[in-house]
């Protein structure tokens, strides 16, 4: 993983967490909200739910994150934290209805909310593509690119071989890139 300026604030903020400085836990939190809800929304096809399941998340990451031996592992920590909330929920709501669900699929982009209506743009147009792959080719992408994690992180927080974190990355990569070929 490269470290940026994002990644050494975090490291800081976790130390300072660690040592009881509430301010320095307010912060974290407030950083890492939005990157944990896009995650969940993406994984739950609900934001309501991915609300939940992100607040439920914040609050065993407080409360765990003095045990939490490396400030640097934090991002794997946290996202294995809210990967496994979020299969928790996907598990109850099927014990619920009482019949399969397909998590997987869903007419509408859970990212249409987000972000507002803008005719052609390069932004929207990406947010469109991703939201067009399936939620583990989303998952992986989004740990990959964004957080810059490695592959074995990734498998480790969607408990996934190596070798299929990487077979979906490739896959995604190649229809994200037909998508905006198209489109530009």
């Amino acid at each position: 993983m490269q470290r940026n300026s994002d990644h050494i604030l975090t490291e800081w903020l976790v130390l300072n967490a660690q040592s009881g400085k509430a301010a320095a836990m307010d912060q974290l939190l407030k950083i890492w909200y939005p990157k944990f809800l896009r995650y969940s929304t993406h994984q739950l096809h609900d934001r309501e739910a991915a609300k939940d399941v992100v607040q439920d998340t914040l609050v065993t990451v407080a409360k765990k994150i003095v045990n939490l031996k490396d400030p640097v592992a934090f991002p794997k920590w946290a996202y294995q934290i809210l990967h496994r909330r979020g299969v928790d929920h996907q598990r109850k709501e099927i014990r619920r209805r009482g019949r399969e669900v397909n998590v997987g699929y869903t007419e509408t982009s859970p990212c249409d909310d987000l972000q507002p209506e803008v005719e052609f743009d390069t932004g929207q147009t990406i947010r469109n593509a991703l939201a067009s792959l399936d939620s583990l080719s989303y998952n992986v992408v989004h740990l990959f690119y964004l957080h810059g994690l490695s592959l074995r992180e990734i498998a480790t927080i969607c408990c996934i071989p190596v070798g299929t974190v990487k077979s979906r990355l490739h896959t995604a990569r190649g229809k994200l890139r037909n998508l905006l070929v198209e489109k530009i």
